[in-house]
């Protein structure tokens, strides 16, 4: 019975080590997703809104009243979408703080399994 008790704790660490790289992987595959997806989507904005105000740039000299109307809708619009950004921009900075609170976890986690295994040999072991 001496044997397996390291055994067994060592089987549980490698379960929980593992589990825990998996969850990690996971969530940095989540936020690269969310982060790529978010950026495409962001990029194809900002496309549309040059578009659009490079057609509004060409009309201007038939339509200036038209023009000026459109140009602070769009600058209005560039504005939410720079502020969208803003506000992406702090998400990304807050999963970053909160991988690198789940890497101080882990290593806390790491330095108690080792020396509760420390402790059982000590104990069981002689």
């Amino acid at each position: 019975m001496e044997g397996r008790i390291p055994e067994s704790v060592a089987r549980m660490q490698a379960k929980v080590l593992n589990g825990l790289d998996d969850l990690l992987q996971r969530q940095k595959l989540q936020m690269r997703t969310e982060e790529a997806q978010q950026l495409r989507q962001f990029r194809s904005r900002l496309a549309e809104i040059e578009g659009q105000l490079q057609a509004c740039k060409q009309a201007a000299a038939a339509h200036q009243g038209d023009w000026m109307d459109k140009t602070v809708a769009l600058r209005e619009e560039l504005g939410r979408t720079q502020e969208i950004a803003a506000k992406l921009d702090a998400m990304y900075k807050l999963a970053e703080e909160e991988a690198a609170q789940c890497r101080v976890q882990f290593k806390a986690q790491e330095d108690d399994r080792q020396h509760l295994v420390r402790w059982a040999v000590r104990c069981f072991g002689s």
